[in-house]
């Protein structure tokens, strides 16, 4: 239940405002629920916080590719492949 998942990460984000996960995983939530916006957000935030954190940019580039935005899924790709070395 992705409602339900949201919610529960909307609560431990309250508590922790820098808990890199709960973006990512909060955005995960949002791009299975079609709402790519949404996740691009937390996937951003979640960057802000760790620039080194290797699952945003990868989940990023396919909500990218979903909005046709295929530049920014390109470059979210290269920097995913970039910090996995």
């Amino acid at each position: 239940n992705y409602d339900r998942a949201i919610q529960d990460y909307d609560k431990a984000i309250e508590i922790n405002p820098y808990y890199v996960s709960a973006y990512n995983n909060r955005g995960n939530a949002y791009r299975h629920k079609g709402d790519y916006s949404r996740a691009i957000q937390d996937y951003n935030k979640a960057i802000e916080i760790n620039p080194n954190y290797v699952n945003a940019y990868y989940y990023r580039g396919l909500a990218y590719e979903k909005l046709g935005k295929e530049l920014e899924a390109k470059k979210d790709f290269e920097m995913y492949e970039k910090l996995q070395k």
